[in-house]
């Protein structure tokens, strides 16, 4: 479920056309699962981006605190954000 909801975070935050398509990679490496995008804000014609309180983020950070003893890692550059989960083995 967690993988979900990164995914439909990164829908809602980005926008996404024929001639700039949204790219999604969900990948494991050791014992995390990241899930990365492309960086694509919205440009006037489109209207105004969603606005962001970045709650989805926290409640996801306080489950996995909870859960396994460590939090989310979010890796964000100019042209990609990427959100390392913890794979939980319980």
């Amino acid at each position: 479920m967690s993988i979900q909801i990164l995914v439909e975070n990164a829908i809602k935050h980005n926008s996404a056309s024929i001639e700039n398509p949204l790219t999604i990679s969900i990948e494991r490496k050791d014992d995390k699962i990241s899930v990365a995008n492309n960086l694509q804000t919205y440009e006037e014609s489109v209207g105004d981006a969603p606005s962001s309180f970045e709650i989805g983020l926290q409640n996801l950070q306080e489950r996995y605190i909870i859960e396994c003893g460590t939090g989310i890692d979010i890796e964000k550059s100019d042209t990609e954000y990427k959100v390392y989960i913890p794979i939980i083995t319980k």
